[in-house]
């Protein structure tokens, strides 16, 4: 039953992930020797609703299925809940914010549209790691841990 509600998970994410269909040209600017994008431009072309918090200042880009924060002036930024961290500073310019070209390339493009496999290529393999060990339960509800409920998943799927 887990492994079933597992592979059903796992499919909705993937089929709910942004389309990889080819961008529209995006404005580019360099900023400090580095290619920069205009974020909400992409956020546009990707169909995601961008705000401006009024309190941090940081930037928040969210749809239906992803949402995206970002941290102005810092590389920090947080990618459907999962904190990462971005090569190159968020830099705020004439009442925009602008991406490194690179990030969006090597973190958000290949996280909110991972490629597909070719037609008729089957899956070999599929890892699962249950993550979380020693001390750290990660999440956890009520009495429930992430770090047990994973692993039970995982050995049950062996």
């Amino acid at each position: 039953m887990r492994v079933v509600f597992a592979a059903w998970l796992v499919a909705g994410a993937l089929g709910a992930a942004l389309t990889a269909e080819p961008a529209p040209r995006l404005p580019h600017r360099e900023l400090y020797g580095r290619d920069y994008v205009d974020l909400a431009a992409w956020a546009r072309a990707n169909r995601l609703v961008m705000q401006w918090e009024r309190v941090t200042g940081d930037v928040r880009l969210t749809n239906r299925w992803t949402k995206l924060a970002f941290t102005i002036d810092s590389r920090r930024a947080e990618v459907n809940r999962v904190r990462a961290w971005l090569s190159a500073p968020i830099t705020p310019r004439d009442q925009g914010a602008y991406i490194a070209s690179v990030d969006l390339q090597t973190l958000l493009g290949p996280v909110l549209a991972p490629s597909r496999n070719a037609p008729g290529q089957r899956v070999r393999t599929i890892v699962l790691d249950p993550g979380h060990g020693g001390k750290d339960p990660g999440n956890q509800v009520g009495h429930e841990q992430e770090k047990r409920e994973t692993l039970l998943l995982a050995q049950e799927a062996q």
